[in-house]
């Protein structure tokens, strides 16, 4: 190892402001204007320097962001989009709207919309006995797939359409709701007038009094999803000091040891010996320790059965106590509360990202220092699964000597006819089938008895409601270590 006597410049700018190094601007243009969303893992993008970033947020879950930059953008040449990823808030993600130029410090402020912006025109509508979910399969569209929804055009809508859940799913009992009833198929008697897409959802949504919520994901797909009251009421926001105080960071050489002697042994040939690292001793010169080496072979046991004290703080090898994670579509947030528990039990992490392909592109990404690489999802695909555990992904991760932990956020597992008696981790009697979204598996994925395949792999998993359910899981070794199975 040889250690420079300086840094370069340019590295030290790049560490002046720790805020500016964990939040990232991207920008990408639409190839075409009128689509409506924008895939971040497909599209090519640009990270951009800049020097300030503001996100606001009204009521409704409605967002605006404005950016500083050197980077020019010229709004005449297409529709710009932008991605704001932080580990201190959540994403942004939307459409750059106006740019001004400030000619005595040569900086461009650009001001944003999010997603909401696709969905402004504004439409007259008329229904008569039609369910709330034909409702908004037409309004999420802009129109585009008929009214009543015609199927050739919800299949070539179908990404669009990702975020509205099959309408089952809304059924309010199964959130903890006090009114009976699923909303989506409550049938409605409309008469509209010039009102936008975005505020006939809202409002039929919101008005509708149920535990639903309405946003736009980081593609910009607006998402229709139900949630748990006990799960929404426990949540807040967690401000820990390092978000809002400065950072310092110092580099101590007090306590280096460059030599150690052994002062006491069993062994008379290891009495006095010195073991040392020539590396340290040229760099920092000779400090000698002495340590005892006498091994205790008494032991104690009682009953027939040991105890031991000890606790092994990283139960997946010997590495640092690093962790890259990702989420899929719609667990941003609890992979943030998850992150920030880990970091409280003195792991390394680093965020890669909310998207629906973060996971498959990380496990090339990830390097060989992590110790850990995981994926929060929120539903059993059957496809992804089998593919995290196949001898090709496999190979992968143990040439770098990284584990892979699957971690499932089953806030949304309530239905208690389908996932909600596997919320906790045990998913003994459950057989899982291709996923409906599941359009890259060439061959049937479903998995038989998914607790004993999962065990054939020695899958480490965690799964729970809670953050921090999934946290005592992951710390225990996985689910199967923390149940002693």
């Amino acid at each position: 190892m040889f250690l420079t006597k300086y840094t370069e410049t340019e590295t030290i700018l790049a560490d002046t402001n720790l805020s500016k190094n964990e939040t990232r601007v991207y920008i990408t243009r639409l190839e075409k204007s009128r689509k409506v969303y924008v895939d971040w893992s497909k599209e090519e993008k640009t990270e951009i320097h800049w020097s300030k970033v503001q996100i606001k947020e009204t009521d409704m879950r409605i967002k605006t962001a404005s950016f500083s930059s050197p980077q020019y953008l010229d709004l005449t040449t297409g529709v710009f989009c932008v991605l704001i990823v932080s580990t201190h808030y959540e994403n942004f993600s939307g459409i750059v709207l106006d740019v001004e130029y400030d000619r005595k410090t040569g900086i461009y402020t650009y001001k944003c919309q999010d997603w909401s912006r696709k969905h402004q025109s504004k439409t007259n509508f008329n229904a008569v006995n039609d369910t709330l979910y034909s409702i908004l399969q037409f309004m999420i569209s802009n129109g585009q797939v008929g009214f009543p929804p015609i199927q050739r055009n919800l299949k070539a809508w179908a990404s669009n359409l990702s975020g509205l859940r099959p309408a089952y799913e809304y059924n309010e009992a199964d959130w903890g709701g006090i009114l009976k009833g699923n909303p989506m198929t409550s049938t409605y008697n409309l008469l509209i007038r010039d009102k936008s897409f975005i505020e006939i959802i809202r409002d039929l949504v919101f008005g509708s009094s149920r535990y639903i919520d309405v946003y736009f994901n980081d593609n910009g797909i607006i998402q229709i999803e139900p949630f748990q009251k006990d799960d929404f009421e426990k949540t807040g926001v967690h401000i820990d000091n390092r978000e809002v105080s400065d950072i310092k960071v110092s580099f101590d050489t007090t306590n280096i040891i460059s030599n150690v002697m052994i002062r006491n042994s069993n062994d008379a040939n290891e009495l006095g010996k010195q073991y040392g690292n020539n590396l340290l001793m040229d760099f920092f010169g000779i400090m000698t320790a002495s340590k005892s080496n006498i091994t205790d072979t008494n032991t104690s046991n009682t009953g027939g059965s040991s105890s031991s004290t000890g606790t092994k703080e990283n139960p997946y090898g010997n590495k640092a106590k690093k962790i890259w994670i990702n989420a899929d579509n719609g667990s941003g947030s609890f992979k943030n509360s998850v992150a920030n528990l880990l970091k409280q039990k003195g792991w390394t992490v680093k965020d890669g990202g909310t998207c629906s392909n973060c996971h498959y592109s990380g496990y090339f990404d990830v390097t060989s220092d992590y110790q850990v690489y995981a994926t929060v999802y929120n539903g059993f695909c059957a496809g992804t699964i089998r593919e995290a555990y196949s001898d090709k992904i496999q190979s992968v991760l143990n040439k770098k000597g990284v584990v892979l932990v699957v971690m499932w956020d089953t806030s949304s597992w309530t239905n208690p006819n389908g996932m909600k008696p596997y919320r906790y981790g045990d998913f003994t009697g459950y057989n899982a089938g291709r996923a409906w979204d599941d359009n890259f598996s060439s061959s049937d994925p479903s998995i038989s008895n998914v607790a004993s395949w999962l065990k054939s792999k020695d899958a480490k998993y965690c799964a729970s409601p809670t953050a921090e359910g999934v946290v005592n899981q992951f710390l225990a070794g996985g689910y199967f270590a923390s149940v002693g199975k």
